[in-house]
């Protein structure tokens, strides 16, 4: 299975992931600093971001979690000053953060649709 984390979760948890939040006030989240990630170099398979709120998705720390070929997958609106900043970057200025561009409209995977857990939950889940 998959080992996915979502930074920043707010109130959105997803039952695949570990969803992380700096707020400690949130029952379904585990506490944790996006520029802090607790988990060892390359041993996460996605990052996921979803609105991106007082953070900067270049200056976190999915990169060094990211398993080398793992996938980070940010979503927003441009209206969103933290989102906007990923979404106008070049394709040099994500490589310059180990990144590179897969896709800025369209889900590169459609399985990231789809999937389950272990118990049968369904779940949004990565699945080459």
């Amino acid at each position: 299975m998959q080992k996915i984390i979502n930074v920043g979760c707010g109130k959105v948890c997803y039952p695949c992931a570990e969803n992380i939040d700096i707020d400690i006030r949130l029952e379904k989240a585990v506490y944790g600093d996006v520029h802090d990630l607790k988990y060892q170099k390359g041993t996460i398979d996605v990052v996921t971001m979803i609105s991106p709120y007082l953070y900067y998705p270049l200056r976190s720390d999915a990169a060094r979690v990211l398993k080398p070929g793992g996938l980070l997958v940010v979503v927003g609106s441009t209206r969103n000053r933290y989102f906007k900043s990923i979404w106008k970057a070049s394709s040099n200025e994500l490589e310059g953060f180990g990144f590179e561009l897969i896709s800025k409209s369209n889900p590169p995977y459609p399985d990231l649709q789809e999937s389950f857990i272990s118990d049968g939950t369904a779940c949004h889940e990565y699945i080459p």
